[in-house]
C-alpha cells in the first residue's frame, strides 16, 4: 500500500500510518512530501502507526541511515519535535530510524500499543484512533 500523513494543526500533530508493503521508495517519496508540508514544519509531535505494515524487507540499515540523513536536512525543525512511533513486526527498524533523530534533537519514543503512545503525546486514544483509521481507510482506497 504505502505511507499517507496529515497535519492537524489544532491538536499540534502530524498523523502518519504505513500500511501493507512499504518500500525504500516509498519512503523517501513520502519523507519529501512530509517535508514539503508547512504545517509538518511547525507542528512539535507527531505520531506514527506502522502497526499494519506487511513486509518492509527492502528497506535496511543503510536505507534507514539515508531517510535519517534526508530528514535532518533541516535540523531546527527536528530539534522542536516530539514523537510516538506504534509497531509490532517494526519495532527495531522503528527504534533505530528514532536513535538517529535524536541525534538531531528529536525525541522519539516506539510503542507496542496505541493507547500507551497516545498517554506519553497526551492525546485524546478514541479521536486518535479514528483519525489513524480514516487515514488508513484513505490509503488502501487510493493505493
Amino acid at each position: 500500500m504505502g505511507i499517507i500523513h496529515e497535519s492537524d494543526g489544532q491538536r499540534g500533530m502530524t498523523f502518519i500510518v504505513w500500511d501493507g508493503e512499504v518500500i525504500w521508495d516509498d519512503w523517501l517519496k513520502h519523507m519529501e512530501e512530509l517535508m514539503a508540508d508547512p504545517e509538518w514544519r511547525s507542528l512539535p509531535r507527531f505520531i506514527a502507526d506502522l502497526q499494519t505494515v506487511s513486509d518492509t524487507s527492502t528497506i535496511g540499515d543503510d536505507a534507514i541511515k539515508q531517510a535519517a540523513a534526508l530528514i535532518s536536512a533541516n535540523r531546527e525543525i527536528l530539534a522542536k519535535k516530539t514523537g510516538a512511533v506504534v509497531a509490532d513486526e517494526e519495532f527495531w527498524r522503528a527504534r533505530r530510524f528514532g536513535e538517529l533523530l535524536s541525534e538531531f534533537g528529536t525525541s522519539t519514543v516506539v510503542f507496542n500499543t496505541l493507547d500507551i503512545a497516545c498517554l506519553f503525546l497526551n492525546l485524546d486514544v478514541a479521536e486518535t484512533r479514528q483519525t489513524l483509521k480514516r487515514l488508513r481507510a484513505k490509503l488502501r482506497i487510493n493505493g
